[in-house]
């Protein structure tokens, strides 16, 4: 397939070549290995690639979806993960071990979680300064996560709603300044982005363009919510021009022509390339019993295939070079055996420290 496209809805629904079916082979690998290992899940790093074995064919699968997301579309659906015959902790797992053989695995919050939960916590605290989306029920708004690649295991569906939501936003982007060329200053200007809950150099926020390119650094990045939770910390105030604009973009985004729609179903694996699209999730409706509630585990991969980034991506990743360790949650104390486990993964799988 070509590089990048700057597709709309309407494309994916045409062309699936972006949804893979586990083979029976790998679906039998990956229940036998996370049984073998399942007494190892709230100690994953003690998980590698020996520990968790799968086969070069299996293996191929996972990295051949995962390269879709590198290219043309920037997304991938993998179905067929065995879900209903995993236990809780086998799942969490299945979803480490075959994370190992397609990147590094990198920090989601403070605590230095290398996978999140994603269920409804019983929170409500979403759109406050450091509220995060993924232990809420509530809508979220479109926003990238802080990883070349974030991947969703999917354990079980809501009742209703919980709908995955995907755009392209350099379709987006074409759109308003075709509509109207004054939108293009918009997309470049910095906005200031919330941290959301801890501090680089000093500083809880930083400032970032929606939209920029250098050479082959092209990347997209928006948060409504972390905008205005950042021009908050940074005692910023947005013109109504400017929060017209985000508004305007955040309702394309979310239209039908623009907006890939989904509901990830169990066993499927969702695979978002996160400087090309964006991603929200209605608001969903869970069921009474704990045993049936919504529930997928998250999580952030850097990569050796990602690309190179702009130059004002640095504040925010760490690192702006391509297939180098970057994203996730810095400056934050993680367990000494991480240090032990990147170079491991680095090393087999050629990413650069």
């Amino acid at each position: 397939m070509p590089s990048f496209v700057n597709w709309t809805a309407p494309d994916l629904e045409s062309d699936k070549r972006w949804v893979f079916r586990l083979s029976d082979r790998a679906i039998a690998e990956i229940v036998e290995q996370a049984r073998r290992s399942s007494h190892l899940a709230d100690d994953l790093l003690r998980i590698d690639r020996k520990t968790f074995h799968l086969s070069p064919e299996t293996v191929k699968e996972f990295t051949t979806a995962l390269e879709m997301t590198q290219h043309a579309y920037g997304v991938s659906l993998i179905k067929g993960f065995p879900a209903r015959d995993l236990s809780e902790a086998e799942f969490r797992v299945a979803t480490w071990g075959t994370g190992l053989y397609m990147g590094l695995a990198r920090p989601q919050n403070v605590a230095g979680d290398f996978l999140t939960d994603v269920r409804d916590a019983g929170s409500s605290a979403y759109r406050v300064v450091n509220g995060r989306g993924y232990n809420t029920s509530s809508e979220l708004d479109f926003h990238i996560d802080s990883a070349d690649a974030v991947l969703l295991y999917c354990r079980r569906e809501a009742r209703s709603g919980g709908e995955s939501l995907i755009t392209n936003p350099f379709s987006v982007a074409q759109h308003l300044i075709k509509q109207n060329p004054d939108h293009a200053p918009m997309l470049t200007q910095l906005y200031p982005f919330s941290l959301g809950g801890y501090k680089v150099d000093g500083k809880e926020h930083y400032l970032l363009p929606l939209m920029e390119q250098q050479g082959d650094a092209c990347a997209f990045r928006i948060n409504i919510k972390n905008i205005k939770n950042g021009a908050i910390q940074a005692g910023m105030t947005l013109s109504s021009e400017e929060m017209e604009f985000l508004y305007k973009f955040q309702d394309l985004a979310g239209s039908d022509r623009f907006c890939y729609r989904m509901y990830l179903q169990e066993g499927d694996i969702q695979i978002l390339n996160n400087f090309h699209i964006i991603h929200s999730r209605t608001a969903f409706e869970d069921f009474d019993e704990p045993d049936r509630k919504r529930h997928l585990i998250r999580l952030w991969l850097c990569l050796q295939q990602s690309q190179p980034l702009p130059e004002s991506w640095h504040t925010s990743f760490g690192s702006i070079e391509p297939g180098s360790v970057r994203g996730g949650f810095r400056n934050i104390a993680l367990d000494a055996r991480y240090e032990a486990h990147m170079r491991e993964q680095c090393e087999a799988l050629g990413i650069r420290l």
